[in-house]
């Protein structure tokens, strides 16, 4: 094999057209033509999946289904390519296939509806009346949560107020 004993393929989550072909692997054989002819084949695959496949006689790896990094982060498998000789000489090579992450996931409340009282006659400080709390699913650079209160009447508007990176609600007028 040619690249090394391993090789790291990258490919974005949710990436179309499938199937489609992610990598060739390449190989060098010193013999003559009749038994330079080389075949892969997965001896190796952590975890299988149809979502990838091989063609034994190009060297070809295919990506059958779009892929999503919430559900798997990675795909290992080790390939062989046998030459034609009478002795077949072989070779493996580790692939690693990485699923990198794009932002499309939502961000989901830890708790369905959020309730508090506050009493009325409450002063205003800067501790917070509340903690609200929201996590995406996506890798951190991804899942950065804002909050922000949306389309609130003038009466919640004009006393709470939310900080939009803690998600800490507060009260700003009584």
């Amino acid at each position: 094999f040619t690249g090394g004993a391993l090789q790291e393929i990258h490919i974005l989550e949710n990436s179309k057209p499938v199937p489609r072909s992610i990598h060739r692997l390449r190989h060098t054989d010193a013999d003559d033509v009749k038994n330079s002819r080389v075949t892969f084949k997965i001896i190796n695959f952590v975890n299988p999946s149809k979502v990838i496949r091989l063609d034994s006689k190009t060297g070809q790896l295919w990506l059958d289904s779009v892929l999503d990094r919430e559900q798997r982060t990675k795909y290992r498998l080790t390939v062989e390519a046998k030459n034609g000789e009478p002795t077949y000489h072989k070779a493996q090579q580790n692939i690693t296939i990485n699923v990198d992450d794009v932002d499309d996931e939502n961000p989901v409340f830890e708790k369905k509806e959020y309730h508090h009282t506050v009493i009325e006659t409450r002063k205003i400080d800067t501790s917070p009346v509340l903690h609200v709390k929201a996590v995406d699913r996506d890798t951190p650079r991804n899942a950065v949560v804002r909050y922000t209160l949306v389309k609130p009447s003038e009466d919640v508007s004009e006393h709470f107020s939310v900080d939009m990176q803690s998600g800490a609600v507060y009260l700003i007028k009584s």
